[in-house]
Order: C-alpha cells, then sequence, then structure tokens
C-alpha cells in the first residue's frame, strides 16, 4: 500500500493527501516529515529559534556539612551565543536554620552578556518569614540565593539571561553554613527547573 503524507497547508487552510508511494514534502512545507515509522523518546521540539526543556530531580540531593556548590543533577542546558533565554526553578527542599541553602548558577565554556535574577523563599506558611531578593551579577558560581534565617521549604527562582559565548548554563546548590547530621539540607526529588530559549 502507497504510503500516504497528510500535509496541512497552514497558507490556506485545507488539508491534502499525498498517495505517492514515497512522496516528499515540498521543501516550502513548514511541517517536519517522516519517510518510515520513528519514536520520539527525550527530544526537545522546536520551532524556529524557540525550544523550552525541563528537568526533573530524579533523586533527593542531600548537602551535609558542606558549603562547597555541587551541581544538580540534570540541571545543565547548551546554550548559544547570542541567544535570550528565560529561566524558572522550582525547589521543594528541608532545611534548618543552621545549614540553610546557597543555590547558584554555573557556566562550562559560556559566558553571559547579561543576566536579572529574583528569588523567592518560604517556610510552610507563606507569611512574614518568607524573603525574596534580586541580582544581575554574570560571574559563574553567583549565589542567587543564600539564606538560613529560616527553615525553607521552598524556594523559587526565576530570571532572564543574555549568551555571549556559547556553552552550558547549570545550577548548583549547597549550605549557606556547612552543618551535619539534623541540619543537613535537601532539595527534594521532583524539583524542576525551566529554560525556554525566547530570542
Amino acid at each position: 500500500m502507497s504510503n500516504q503524507i497528510l500535509i496541512y497547508n497552514e497558507l490556506n487552510g485545507k488539508h491534502e493527501s499525498d498517495y505517492r508511494h514515497g512522496g516528499v514534502v515540498p521543501a516550502a512545507d513548514p511541517f517536519v516529515q517522516e519517510a518510515n515509522v520513528a519514536t520520539l523518546s527525550h527530544k526537545t521540539l522546536a520551532q524556529g529559534n524557540i525550544f523550552s526543556d525541563t528537568k526533573v530531580l530524579a533523586a533527593s540531593a542531600t548537602y551535609d556539612n558542606t558549603a562547597t556548590l555541587a551541581a544538580l543533577t540534570g540541571f545543565s542546558w547548551t546554550v548559544v551565543a547570542g541567544a535570550t533565554y528565560v529561566f524558572d526553578v522550582l525547589l521543594p527542599l528541608t532545611a534548618t536554620t543552621s545549614g540553610g541553602l546557597a543555590f547558584a548558577f554555573v557556566l562550562t565554556t559560556a559566558t553571559l552578556t547579561s543576566i536579572r535574577y529574583s528569588t523567592y523563599a518560604a517556610t510552610d506558611q507563606d507569611s512574614d518569614s518568607a524573603v525574596s531578593a534580586t541580582g544581575t551579577t554574570t560571574t559563574s558560581g553567583t549565589k542567587m540565593f543564600n539564606s538560613k534565617s529560616e527553615s525553607y521549604l521552598h524556594v523559587r527562582v526565576q530570571g532572564s539571561f543574555v549568551v555571549n559565548a556559547g556553552g552550558t548554563f547549570g545550577f548548583s546548590a549547597a549550605q549557606e553554613t556547612a552543618a551535619g547530621g539534623a541540619n543537613a539540607t535537601v532539595v527534594l526529588i521532583g524539583a524542576q527547573a525551566t529554560v525556554t530559549r525566547v530570542l
């Protein structure tokens, strides 16, 4: 049986069927076509220069008696020179006022033209203990959040950046002050981060 390729023409809003065996969508058509059956797995769909990629922490990350930043597993993205990105990070965690949390962005090869970020942290209740901050420092390893003033259970970090030289952009974490045992800080499984290219 001949292969059937269903073409949707956005310009005139009509559907057309091409029953040609091994038919090929004309080059001018904006859609991607696959000659054979294929399975999409762990792919990022893109349209022009716009893409979005979300990473989810597969296992809790524990920081026990350490204020040395360490990468959050999987939280890294390839970025390209001249592009503009936005990011949104949600960190459920357990922490005490002895250890707290430090959270930073880390660059490998990449450099930034600019960045602007805002952070928000709260305990189990969104009360007067909540804190927020903002910053624009482009240096790799800059701590966007660094506090132990409360036993925070939720930290959110949002922002945008423009890439100067391409490379990787990622996130790392540690304790604000090294504290062990019952004062260990844990970024919980299911924490998520999304980086989206917008320009």
